[in-house]
């Protein structure tokens, strides 16, 4: 059933709470105002290590709560709403991720992620737009394991990473699938070369080089040439994760949209009063209620089966840019000139939406693989 159940009822009033005191908008503002250079408050994310939520898709042997899917999605929903600044997508693919590796390796790097101490970033894609299986950056065999050569490009929360989940080409292939293989690299290896990009949503992306990385074998995540699969299941959940958060910016400028329309008044008459702009809220009401209902699904589907959920966490990330897009776009405008003003809250939201709805793949990509899928 698409409902939350008590305990994620529970999640979700809490982090509201939780967010509502440390990680408002305006912690954002602070953020950016203060030039930094740094994407997120590590004090804060010492205090979301504390309410558990690195940990949430990571087993209690290594120090997670393993809360489930449904509730990664529940606090990514309550971070969009307040535009939290903070790389917990990364720490929920990192948690997949690492299931695939060695013992010793998850054994190293699992419980940290949970706890907030290191944070691993995917390093998938090489051009401008998300293709996860046209993988050019080349590995060459050595006696110890690998050398790895190439570039990755747009990673989010890449400059604040302990390490990188790397997906290399390892073997040729008619199929462009095959042939891929996942490495962990630590940020601060050898030929490892970085270069930040700011975003319009006051982060970054980062883009890497690596010139004649070596990595061993113990570093070799999942098969050898066989890695796709378990690089699909961790970009699910970081997609899944993105409509979440695209989620909570939907529902939170539709809120503060409808309440600035039924406090501004024109001819001594409140906004909401006219029928033509209820009927474009009531619009958006119901495309932000469809939103939900696809988020939950999906959610709760890749609980049970995370390579089952595909279709349905495709359907909705590409729901969530189209309807984040429409929020935004409407807050905008019903807004008046006043909605594009940096002193105005709504233009934070539009600039996260745009930046986020690109993030593992935008719409086209999503709608393209939900064709696939069902035989188009």
């Amino acid at each position: 059933m698409l409902v939350l159940t008590e305990d994620q009822n529970l999640l979700k009033s809490a982090a509201a709470a939780f967010l509502g005191v440390e990680a408002p908008v305006a912690a954002l503002r602070r953020l950016r105002d203060a030039s930094t250079g740094l994407d997120y408050d590590k004090s804060l994310w010492c205090k979301i290590a504390d309410q558990g939520w690195q940990g949430i898709l990571i087993d209690e042997i290594h120090d997670g709560s393993n809360f489930g899917l449904v509730g990664a999605a529940v606090v990514c929903e309550e971070m969009g709403r307040c535009l939290t600044a903070a790389p917990l997508v990364a720490a929920l693919m990192a948690s997949v991720a690492m299931r695939q590796a060695v013992p010793t390796l998850a054994k190293l790097w699992l419980p940290r992620i949970a706890t907030g101490k290191a944070i691993l970033v995917c390093a998938v894609d090489e051009g401008r737009k998300h293709a996860p299986d046209h993988i050019t950056l080349s590995t060459t065999r050595t006696t110890t394991g690998w050398v790895l050569n190439g570039i990755k490009s747009a990673i989010p929360d890449g400059d604040s990473a302990d390490g990188f989940i790397v997906a290399a080409r390892s073997s040729n292939s008619d199929n462009p699938s095959d042939g891929i293989s996942l490495f962990l690299v630590e940020a601060q290896a050898a030929g490892v070369i970085t270069r930040r990009v700011t975003t319009a949503d006051s982060r970054s992306l980062t883009a890497l080089q690596f010139e004649g990385v070596e990595v061993t074998r113990e570093q070799l995540i999942g098969p050898l040439n066989r890695g796709f699969p378990a690089l699909d299941a961790v970009l699910d959940v970081g997609r899944l994760a993105i409509a979440a958060e695209l989620s909570g910016i939907a529902q939170e400028v539709f809120a503060r949209t409808l309440d600035y329309l039924k406090q501004r008044k024109q001819f001594g008459r409140p906004l909401s009063s006219n029928q033509a702009l209820q009927h474009r809220m009531s619009h958006l009401y119901s495309e932000i209620e469809v939103l939900k209902s696809v988020v939950l699904a999906a959610a709760q589907a890749g609980e049970v089966n995370l390579h089952g959920a595909k279709l349905l966490i495709s359907a909705a990330k590409a729901k969530a840019v189209y309807v984040s897009r429409l929020a935004v776009s409407e807050a905008v405008q019903l807004h008046g000139g006043i909605g594009m003003t940096d002193e105005l809250d709504i233009g934070l939201f539009m600039k996260r939406a745009r930046v986020a709805a690109e993030l593992w793949g935008d719409e086209y990509f999503h709608l393209n693989r939900f064709a696939d899928m069902e035989g188009f």
